[in-house]
């Protein structure tokens, strides 16, 4: 048996020949909106492999990026660093199906390490989400990246040009997390504990070694008796935006007080 689809309509009907075995034929008309949903069942029965697979990794795409839509995620608060930077905290903030397909995509049949193999699926998935949701995901992965990069050589414009391809958090989201903590989660000691201030200075030669065109700075550093004289650390809520230099400063300032010598009696 064939079965020929004409593709030429006559008074908005489309007709369909069947051939059977001894060469008889007969047709079948259809109205234009029937003629389409039968061939379109007729088309999706008649899949080549490479076209069935296709619409298969369609039907998954489409349920994990609905996965990672209507999942909530904190946007406006760092949590503490040794709960943010967990790879249980990481591994939560993944959908299921997503870290199911990465993980059977690169774990599979592979004799690596297994915590590496896991690091690897965690940061593919954390990309994958921010990148489908550029502003309403926070990455502790990215952002942890990005802070470790600013610290470390303070680049603008390299962090900017990882932040462009996906693969770190910007510039200023870095600046945001630093800030926060400075801001937010100020340390504050605990009562009966000794402390005392140091402070020094340095030059900063800039072209040469015997001081021409150098900077001049003094700094100072904190110094307590006690290891665990400091309360616990606790998350910061995110800044609005960057703080300037004096915004900054003020919050570093250490407050000044004068002593006199008591006057002995008699």
């Amino acid at each position: 048996m064939a079965v020929w689809i004409i593709e030429q309509s006559s008074n908005n009907c489309r007709a369909i020949v069947i051939i059977t075995h001894n060469g008889h034929g007969t047709f079948l008309f259809f109205e234009e909106h029937e003629y389409d949903i039968l061939k379109q069942e007729w088309t999706a029965n008649n899949l080549d492999p490479v076209q069935e697979a296709m619409k298969n990794v369609q039907s998954v795409a489409t349920v994990i990026r609905h996965q990672i839509c209507e999942n909530k995620y904190e946007t406006g608060y760092y949590p503490p660093g040794e709960v943010m930077f967990s790879e249980e905290k990481m591994v939560e903030e993944i959908p299921e199906l997503l870290f199911l397909l990465i993980q059977s995509i690169i774990s599979i049949n592979k004799t690596g390490k297994p915590d590496a193999l896991l690091r690897n699926c965690i940061v593919i998935c954390h990309l994958i989400i921010a990148a489908t949701r550029p502003r309403s995901f926070m990455s502790s992965v990215l952002v942890g990246l990005g802070v470790m990069i600013y610290q470390k050589f303070a680049s603008k414009n390299l962090l900017d040009v990882l932040s462009n391809l996906g693969i770190t958090a910007s510039y200023n989201e870095a600046r945001l997390y630093i800030q926060s903590h400075i801001v937010c989660n100020a340390k504050k000691f605990l009562h009966n504990v000794w402390i005392h201030f140091g402070f020094d200075n340095a030059d900063f030669p800039v072209q040469s070694l015997n001081g021409s065109k150098s900077w001049h700075v003094a700094d100072g550093a904190l110094f307590a008796v006690l290891v665990d004289c400091y309360e616990p650390q606790e998350g910061a809520k995110k800044l609005k935006k960057v703080l300037n230099v004096e915004e900054i400063v003020a919050f570093g300032k250490i407050p000044t007080c004068n002593y006199v010598n008591k006057i002995p009696d008699g």
